[in-house]
This record gives structure tokens, C-alpha cells and sequence, in this order.
């Protein structure tokens, strides 16, 4: 009898399991209707906050009302529609995933002519974006049948965008808003491109907001067709491309570009100047911030410079797409901050520019307008002079640029300048020891010993916690090291030096007083 009761149990177990796995999953039901009509879905229920919801082959589905779902899936594999209503503007926030599949779209319909107010949709996405099939969210004739939808990206987890090929009513986005909480970030497993503008409906332009959260682009680039000077808006330490970012540049003349772009250490905007422009719609400027040495080791300098940046460089790169076959550029922005090896105070800092073997750097000034260098409101930026002889790029073709000193200074240090010294091959008792002197000005001497091998971080704080030099990241053995740390590019204070070996952590602190 017990043996029954327990098979009973089990057997009602199972079957509780899997209505569970069922509950919440909706199909449309075989018709082209509104999302809010019952007769849309099966089981004339329609879709709420915890379902997972998906469109059948050969649906239309009408999104006339605001929703809120935890996944959507447009299409199984044959043609699919999921649009937004023509004449009102709605919300649609997925609290997962969106897939849409081969065969089906996801899109705005133009809207009609007659006086209707504009329509301007809102999706939110706190998971993945991956599209098979068609997404286009910008759909008409600015100032007359022009309809839109914005994509916000939220939630404290990352959302993974896969776009596939780029045409304008395949894969296009209008205006993107990070909004990320915690250590949220957007990754990009292709590249992703939003439409161009227009000034007969400038409520609807394709507006980029940084807001927080980083997009990590990898291999790939974030790309925004609009050549307007407005069309990115709010980037941050919190927020900005850490990768390749690309904007369009103007038909009818040469323009000025921002690029909010960053690396894994910080946020550095940028600036290229394009003295020609496009023939047509769909030229790029690709540009990327790379941590790392601008010299690979063997380069030689010219244009009253002797050294490069030792943190971090940039690359430019011209994609042509229809448009001009060509481009020529005349003067680069960079952008610097804590890390960057920049002392206050002096008109010794440059910026230099490289071809793509990065083995012969020149300078760019500034001289014609001295540039004094600050400490305050970082990321600053640093326009160089206008290029003696400007620079031309064809399709796919790149130069570099980053920071430089003027030949035969030293205020600025440009990173790179701590030297690691191993003074014993003992092995001893993972520790670190208070530096000396304390205080110092400008140097001072960091010694540290390993147990084990392991894998080192010697890190410096500022009193507000920002990292402001690695003087360490490395595998070491077993020993007692001494590094010597230059400050020179740093104001006076209070500041802390952390080292990380494996599990073993030590902070202390150190004062710099010029």
C-alpha cells in the first residue's frame, strides 16, 4: 500500500511539474489581429507581466496597447509579422529575451496621412536582442507618414544584440538609450546601425543617450548613420562605447565628430575632422579606443615629438558603404584623464598620428594654439593642429593616433614609466610594505614580496577610489620585488596603492606633496 500511495505521489508530482513548465506560455492563435483582442491567442488570454509569448507562422499580430511580457519570440521559422499600431504611440517592455526568427519582422508601420498625431513607440529589453528575420524601426516619410520606435536597453544583467547584415529594413534601430543598472552592460555579437534623421520631424531623429551602462562593441561597431552634431547625447564614465564606435559624415561638406568612445580603464572621447564628404547616405567613420602602447617597441618620432602614449591609442577607419570612394581628414581631438600620464599645469602635451604599422609617429601640434593642460573636470581633450598635409583614406583603409610629449620634456609622463625591479629569488611571506620615502615628491619606491607564483596587481587610488596608474599586471615567481613610482602627472594628495597576488590582497596608503 505505502509503495502505491509513494507511485501516486510521484505520478502527481510530474504532472504538477509539467503544467508548471506549460504555464505561461502563449501562442497567437491563427489570425492577424490586435494584441489586445482575446480571439488573438490561444486560450483567449491575452499575454501578462510573467508570459513567454510567441508569434505562430503566417500570424500578424498588431500591437495596439501597451504590454508587458517576460519573452517574446516573433515567427517559427515561416513568414511572421509583429507590428506597432499605426496611430497611437505605445510601450512594449520584455522583462527577457527577444528572438525574431528567419521569415518573421518585427517593424512600425508608416502611419497614416490626415492629421494623426506622430507615433513614437517605446521597447524596453532587459535581456538578449537576436534578429533572424527583419527589424525596422523607422518606417515613412518624415513629416507626414514618419513612424518610430525607440529601444531602450535596462535591467542590471548584460543583453547580448545579434542584428545580422545591415539594410534599412532588415536591421535598423531609430534612437537607442542605455539605461543599465548595476554592472549591466549591452554586448554586441554583430554590428548594429541606427537611420539618419530629418529636420521635418526632429521628435522622432534617431538620438543615441548614454545614460549608464557601457556598450562592449568587441570585434564589432555601433553605428549611427545620422551625421547630425545632436545625434548622441549623455556619455559618461558610467556610459559610452568601449570599442568601435562609427558615425556618418555629411553629404554636402566636411564635419567635426565626436566619438564617445572609451576602453576597459574609462571613458575618452574623441574627436576626427573630414575636410570632403560623401556622395550619399551610408558612409562611416569608424573610430576605436585600444588600451595599450602606441609604440610597439621599434618606432621613431618626428614633428618636435619623442614620445607616444604608453595606456592607450586610437584607431580611424573609413567604410565607405555607397558613398564616397574616399576621405580625407585634417585633424584629430584626443581625449585624456587620470590614467593617462598627464601632468597639470604645462603646453608640453601633443597629439601624434601613425599609419597602420604605428612605426613612425609624427606630431600634430598643439603650437599654433598652445594648449595648457589641466587636472580637473576629466576626460579632457586636446585638439591638435590642422595636418600640414591632410590624411586620405579609401574603404577599409586606417590611421592611429594618441597623446605625444613635446621633444626633450618630461612633465608629462605619458604611463609607462614605473620600473620593476625582482631583488630576491627567496621565496618569503606574501606581504607589502609601506613605501618610501612617505610623503614623496616625485617618486618613491613600493616593495612587495610573493610566496608563490602568482599572478600580480599593483594598483594606485586616488582619495575618491578611481584608479589612477598600474604600476603591476603580471604572472611573477616567488621573490621580493621593488617598484619604483613616478607621480609626476599627479596632483598633490592622498592616495593608496592595493596589491592583489592570487587571493592575497594589501592596501596602504602613500601621500605625494610637490
Amino acid at each position: 500500500m505505502k509503495t502505491v500511495k509513494t507511485l501516486l505521489l510521484i505520478l502527481t508530482v510530474l504532472v504538477l511539474v509539467g503544467l508548471t513548465a506549460q504555464a505561461g506560455n502563449i501562442k497567437s492563435a491563427g489570425v492577424k489581429g490586435n494584441w489586445s483582442a482575446t480571439t488573438t491567442w490561444i486560450g483567449g488570454g491575452v499575454p501578462g507581466p510573467g508570459d513567454n509569448v510567441t508569434i505562430a507562422n503566417r500570424d500578424s499580430v498588431i500591437i495596439d496597447v501597451n504590454v508587458v511580457i517576460a519573452n517574446l519570440t516573433v515567427g517559427e521559422g515561416d513568414t511572421t509579422a509583429c507590428v506597432f499600431n499605426r496611430s497611437t504611440s505605445v510601450k512594449v517592455t520584455i522583462n527577457g529575451d527577444l528572438l525574431i526568427k528567419s521569415g518573421g519582422s518585427l517593424k512600425v508601420w508608416t502611419r497614416p496621412t490626415g492629421g494623426l498625431p506622430e507615433v513614437l513607440d517605446t521597447l524596453y529589453i532587459t535581456g538578449n536582442l537576436t534578429n533572424q528575420g527583419a527589424f525596422d524601426l523607422r518606417n515613412g516619410t518624415s513629416g507626414s507618414t514618419l513612424s518610430v520606435c525607440a529601444v531602450v536597453f535596462t535591467g542590471s544583467g548584460n543583453s547580448t544584440v545579434t542584428m545580422g547584415p545591415y539594410t534599412s529594413s532588415t536591421n535598423e534601430f531609430n534612437g537607442i538609450v542605455i539605461n543599465k543598472s548595476g554592472n549591466g552592460r549591452v554586448i554586441l555579437g554583430s554590428d548594429i546601425y541606427s537611420a539618419g534623421g530629418s529636420s521635418s520631424q526632429v521628435t522622432a531623429d534617431p538620438i543615441w543617450r548614454f545614460t549608464r551602462g557601457v556598450v562592449e562593441t568587441g570585434p564589432y561597431a555601433m553605428v549611427h548613420n545620422w551625421t547630425s552634431g545632436t545625434s548622441n547625447v549623455g556619455a559618461s564614465d558610467s556610459s559610452y562605447v568601449l570599442g568601435a564606435m562609427g558615425r556618418g559624415i555629411g553629404n554636402t561638406s566636411g564635419s567635426d565628430k565626436l566619438f564617445q568612445v572609451g576602453d576597459a580603464k574609462g571613458y575618452r572621447p574623441v574627436k576626427v575632422r573630414s575636410t570632403t564628404a560623401g556622395s550619399v547616405t551610408g558612409h562611416y567613420v569608424r573610430v576605436q579606443a585600444i588600451y595599450g602602447n602606441a609604440n610597439p617597441g621599434t618606432a621613431t618620432f618626428a614633428g618636435g615629438i619623442d614620445k607616444v602614449s604608453a595606456v592607450r591609442y586610437y584607431k580611424v577607419t573609413y567604410v565607405p558603404g555607397p558613398g564616397a570612394p574616399d576621405m580625407t581628414f585634417d585633424r584629430v581631438t584626443a581625449g585624456y584623464g587620470l590614467d593617462d600620464g598627464v601632468a597639470s599645469g604645462n603646453q608640453n602635451l601633443r597629439v601624434a598620428t601613425a599609419d597602420t604599422t604605428r612605426l613612425i609617429w609624427t606630431g600634430q601640434g598643439p603650437t599654433v594654439t598652445p594648449f595648457t593642460t589641466a587636472l580637473d573636470s576629466l576626460p579632457r581633450q586636446i585638439d591638435g593642429d590642422p595636418f600640414t598635409t591632410p590624411i586620405k583614406l579609401v574603404s577599409g583603409s586606417s590611421i592611429y593616433f594618441a597623446l605625444a610629449r613635446a621633444t626633450g620634456t618630461r612633465e608629462n609622463s605619458l604611463g609607462g614609466a614605473t620600473a620593476v625591479e625582482k631583488v630576491s629569488s627567496v621565496p618569503a611571506e606574501f606581504a607589502l610594505e609601506q613605501n618610501y620615502p612617505n610623503p614623496f615628491n616625485p617618486s618613491t619606491a613600493i616593495s612587495y614580496q610573493l610566496s608563490v607564483v602568482s599572478h600580480v596587481t599593483l594598483k594606485v587610488f586616488d582619495a575618491l577610489g578611481r584608479e589612477v596608474a598600474t604600476l603591476v599586471e603580471a604572472q611573477q615567481s616567488a621573490g621580493r620585488y621593488r617598484v619604483t613610482f613616478d607621480a609626476s602627472n599627479l596632483t598633490s594628495g592622498t592616495y593608496f596603492y592595493r596589491l592583489q597576488a592570487g587571493n592575497s590582497v594589501d592596501t596602504k596608503k602613500l601621500v605625494l606633496v610637490k
